[in-house]
């Protein structure tokens, strides 16, 4: 009667641990599920919508954010799995807890090699990283279209904030009116001449 007693405490046990991994890991997983998507709410309104410089915020602030979720899935990953282990060795034989067991070993250590792989593939130095000042103050910073092209492309001057040039447009508003009402008294004369032409041939018959 004393061993059966002393056995119980290991089902007890076991129960105790899966019941805190299981929902360790649905703590965590829900952990993920929420920074994912307030910072993908808040980072896309703050970068499309803030005052300047909002893009750069947004962008610093999710790349400094990101360690968190990642610490946050890993956690529910291992949770989850080692979850998986108590379980199986409270429902199955020993024979099939063993091989599901050691696929659940299996399956920690070939994520493990997998992240660092992947890691691995995509470091970088974040000394070396490109930002948004590198765009606007750099080498290949956008710079104002000049005057000239614009004049040449007939869409008036345009000032150093890239607004028309109110007084150049007009200038040349002014200058096509002048055409127009040019071409249209000279066909108005053209008009005038055939007219006197026609008359007069027509008094030379009735002569």
């Amino acid at each position: 009667l004393f061993l059966p007693q002393a056995y119980v405490i290991i089902p007890r046990t076991l129960k105790f641990i899966y019941y805190v991994l299981i929902t360790s890991a649905f703590c965590a997983n829900i952990l993920v599920v929420a920074q994912t998507t307030i910072l993908s709410v808040l980072g896309s309104s703050l970068a499309l919508r803030g005052q300047d410089g909002s893009m750069m915020t947004a962008t610093d602030g999710l790349y400094a954010e990101r360690m968190a979720v990642f610490h946050a899935f890993g956690h529910g990953l291992l949770l989850t799995i080692g979850s998986v282990v108590m379980c199986v060795w409270l429902h199955l034989h020993w024979e099939a807890s063993l091989i599901c067991c050691g696929i659940s070993v299996w399956t920690i250590l070939k994520m493990r090699s997998t992240y660092y792989r992947i890691v691995k593939k995509f470091d970088f130095d974040d000394s070396l990283t490109v930002d948004f000042q590198d765009i606007f103050d750099g080498p290949a910073a956008i710079h104002a279209v000049p005057s000239s092209m614009w004049r040449g492309m007939g869409m008036g001057g345009r000032n150093s904030n890239g607004r028309r040039n109110n007084k150049s447009f007009d200038s040349q508003e002014e200058g096509r009116d002048r055409r127009s009402s040019s071409t249209h008294d000279l066909m108005e004369e053209e008009e005038a001449l055939i007219r006197r032409q026609k008359q007069s041939r027509h008094g030379l018959e009735m002569v």
